[in-house]
């Protein structure tokens, strides 16, 4: 039966994932890397990351060609949908993306799947997936 989790823990979690969001447009890459257990695995139409290093290689790349980081995109959270899991927990968040450049009020919105561990003392994405849910999302 998967474990019913806490008021606090949901909390923590929502904040794992504005963190999340936080350091990836604030260029904090070391603290982005860190949101993520050390074998974690992200997944978009990109590619499949797995570890930290590989995750980081990703973001860093974004952040060189513009495309996240300050004045890169930005991405507003809608509430996250958290449910316990036999080990950690599951989460559901849609996510709408706006060009930090002001060319395009949202060009993106699509949905995290995640797989959330308790790692270190704190909650970790294990696995986090991005799937577009909107034509002009997958265009891209």
């Amino acid at each position: 039966m998967p474990k019913q989790l806490t008021v606090g823990e949901r909390l923590d979690v929502m904040e794992l994932i504005a963190d999340y969001a936080s350091k990836l447009e604030s260029g904090d890459l070391d603290g982005y890397v860190d949101n993520f257990t050390p074998d974690g695995v992200f997944e978009a139409r990109s590619g499949c990351y797995e570890g930290r290093s590989a995750i980081r290689d990703m973001v860093a790349h974004l952040y060189e060609i513009g495309q996240d980081g300050p004045g890169g995109n930005r991405h507003i959270l809608g509430l996250p949908y958290i449910t316990g899991a036999d080990e950690g927990c599951a989460a559901q968040t849609y996510v709408m993306i706006a060009s930090g450049a002001g060319d395009a009020p949202v060009h993106s919105v699509a949905q995290y799947h995640d797989r959330i561990a308790l790692s270190g003392g704190r909650w970790r994405f294990a696995h986090r997936r991005i799937e577009p849910v909107s034509a002009r999302a997958e265009a891209r």
